[in-house]
């Protein structure tokens, strides 16, 4: 019966809020979320079954949760320094973290508004 308290919870602190600002806190929850759990499956496993039932709640298409959820796992998979690959990869070649960040820090930025927009639209068109 835990599930049903955090629906319950989420729904009733979403409850009038727009589907467009419902993705969007949905975006940052799953990309925030990156930071603790670096896998994309285990955190498709813990997060996905609670997001559909809110996008039901909230009147969003469950298509439009999965683009959310792909474009918060994969926009975070090369910022965040938790990410091993990401790590091995600037090590090989020998670039420091913060030398990374802020060599690609425009490139997320352009990333990130692209991924808004997306998400924005497929709420706008119903995407299904």
């Amino acid at each position: 019966m835990i599930m049903h308290t955090v629906l319950n919870a989420l729904s009733n602190a979403l409850d009038g809020v727009s589907p467009y600002g419902v993705i969007l806190l949905m975006f940052v929850f799953t990309a925030l979320l990156e930071f603790f759990i670096g896998s994309g499956t285990a955190k498709a496993f813990l997060i996905v079954p609670l997001m559909a039932i809110l996008c039901d709640l909230t009147g969003l298409t469950r298509q439009s949760i999965v683009i959310t959820f792909c474009f918060a796992d994969g926009f975070t998979n090369m910022l965040y320094p938790t990410s091993g690959l990401m790590i091995l990869a600037i090590g090989m070649v020998g670039v420091s973290y913060r030398k990374w960040l802020k060599w690609t820090a425009p490139l997320f930025l352009i990333e990130a508004v692209i991924s808004v927009f997306f998400m924005l639209l497929s709420v706008a068109i119903g995407y299904k």
